[in-house]
């Protein structure tokens, strides 16, 4: 069973992310990639697998309206960086026994990051919302952006993990009083 207070705030999560993603233009908003990535690390900590593609889904479905003619793609997009941020945490193993592994973290969503946004851009351009342009102009940067952003927020998620949000979301450890005989 899912503990409810986690899910609401990864529901939250998703609800911010849309929100800034979707007032936003897709220039401005795709350089606070970094927002995104550490808060998709968040959810997959709190939830396990499927915590990321919850929040993912949850912030295509709150982007849709703002971004109406591409709303079909902002899902899918941010459908996708969140089943990779799943994919990707479980594969490199980033919990253990109640403990956020940094490097694993900032590993996996460096990868996921850099894979979501040569997708994107390969798929914004192939749909015809874009124009092509030479690998160094276009895909380059994204993938040199995308390992710095996915670092950045791996770094920033851990960190707000251990120190703010372990203590509210851990099991309260109830000890039994000692009986002297």
């Amino acid at each position: 069973m899912v503990d409810s207070k986690k899910l609401i705030t990864a529901t939250l999560f998703g609800v911010m992310i849309g929100v800034v993603y979707g007032a936003l233009p897709f220039e401005i908003a795709d350089s606070l990639i970094v927002f995104e990535a550490m808060l998709l690390s968040l959810s997959f900590v709190l939830l396990g697998p499927g915590g990321a593609t919850y929040t993912g889904f949850i912030n295509g479905l709150v982007e849709i309206p703002f971004q109406f003619s591409f709303g079909p793609f902002a899902f899918g997009v941010a459908l996708l960086y969140g089943v990779l941020v799943d994919v990707f945490c479980y594969l490199f193993r980033v919990t253990s026994e109640g403990k956020v592994r940094s490097k694993r973290l900032v590993a996996a969503l460096s990868l996921s990051t850099v894979i979501v946004g040569l997708v994107a851009t390969y798929a914004f351009i192939a749909l015809g919302f874009g124009t092509t342009a030479p690998f160094a102009v276009l895909y380059l940067p994204v993938l040199v952006i995308g390992a710095l952003s996915g670092t950045i927020g791996g770094v920033l998620g851990a960190r707000i993990w251990e120190r703010n949000l372990k203590r509210r979301f851990s099991p309260v450890q109830t000890t039994a009083p000692n009986s002297a005989s």
